[in-house]
């Protein structure tokens, strides 16, 4: 255990350097608000599915939105899900996540289906993914699927994260409403923001399951390889 967290706080730290150096780390969004002045909204609803862990999955989803609830990026910041989540074990409870192609339980079990949201949110609105990390393999069937293949995004906390830059020339902001067996995420803007169409190809390669998500205009905006 003392190994894994060793392990946790150096790639935290080589990944912070790397973000000093970089100058990343100060175009991080920080900026918070509980209410919107903003008039315009594109709003997403993702079903919370029943599971033997569904308490403590649900206990972490309501956790995370709190932490990021409210996040105002501003034209050309970066929103960080960990910079924004600030994660620590001791606020999270257990719960079922995948690991190495493998479901395991630890400490923030269901925080996926957070940053899922945030991604699959931010294609339909066209902002910029600077860094987003599919699942390794594809666990669900179509009637277990809470977002659409291609739309999901797991983060690792201390290096694998999710980070969406608002590339508009107005400010956006995050809001979540959690319920009981469901999570709504609201982007709201200053200005109005045209909803994608997206189109979903996936073909089976090599025993790879290979997703590309196109925008109306066909264009390539998102990649996702599956071990199957």
């Amino acid at each position: 255990m003392k190994s894994s967290r060793f392990k946790v706080i150096l790639k935290k730290s080589i990944r912070w350097f790397k973000d000093i150096v970089s100058l990343q780390y100060f175009k991080f969004a920080t900026q918070r608000k509980t209410a919107t002045q903003f008039s315009h909204l594109l709003e997403l609803s993702l079903p919370i599915f029943p599971s033997e862990q569904f308490e403590n999955k649900h206990y972490n989803i309501t956790k995370t939105c709190d932490k990021i609830h409210g996040i105002i990026v501003q034209p050309k910041q970066i929103f960080s899900f960990w910079h924004s989540a600030d994660f620590c074990e001791t606020d999270f409870k257990k719960s079922r996540v995948i690991r190495n192609g493998k479901t395991v339980e630890e400490f923030g079990g269901g925080m996926c289906q957070v940053s899922g949201i945030l991604y699959y949110m931010s294609l339909l609105a066209g902002l910029k993914i600077v860094e987003r990390h599919n699942h390794s393999v594809d666990i669900y069937t179509e009637k277990t699927r809470f977002t659409p293949l291609g739309t999901d995004a797991t983060v690792v906390f201390g290096y694998k994260d999710l980070r969406i830059k608002n590339n508009y020339s107005f400010p956006i902001q995050f809001l979540f409403v959690v319920k009981e067996n469901e999570i709504t995420l609201q982007l709201f803007s200053k200005e109005k923001i045209e909803k994608n169409e997206l189109q979903f190809d996936c073909t089976i390669e090599n025993n790879l399951k290979i997703v590309h998500v196109k925008n109306q205009n066909q264009k390539n905006i998102g990649l996702s390889v599956y071990k199957m």
